[in-house]
């Protein structure tokens, strides 16, 4: 249930113009980018959550479980942009 919380949450806050254009990708739990993601980007114990991925695919921002909203998914877009800009 909490992970619809999110998923409507970041589909919510994509549709805000400053997100705009920004993709969004679901992963079912079985596919294989999942294990991927899983394994690979800190999701902690549960092993969901968000990450914001930049152009070669790799994390710039992630944020483990589903304890979040609007407000933290907004800045997590804000601080990959800024990790994207000081490259």
């Amino acid at each position: 249930m909490r992970c619809l919380q999110v998923i409507r949450a970041v589909r919510a806050v994509l549709k805000e113009e400053a997100y705009a254009g920004l993709a969004f990708e679901v992963l079912p739990w079985e596919h294989p980018k999942s294990e991927v993601a899983r394994m690979e980007f800190g999701f902690g114990p549960d092993k969901h959550g968000l990450a914001v991925l930049g152009p070669a695919g790799k994390p710039l921002v992630v944020r483990p479980g589903h304890d979040y909203g609007a407000a933290e998914i907004r800045a997590d877009l804000d601080a990959a942009r800024g990790r994207l800009r000081a490259r």
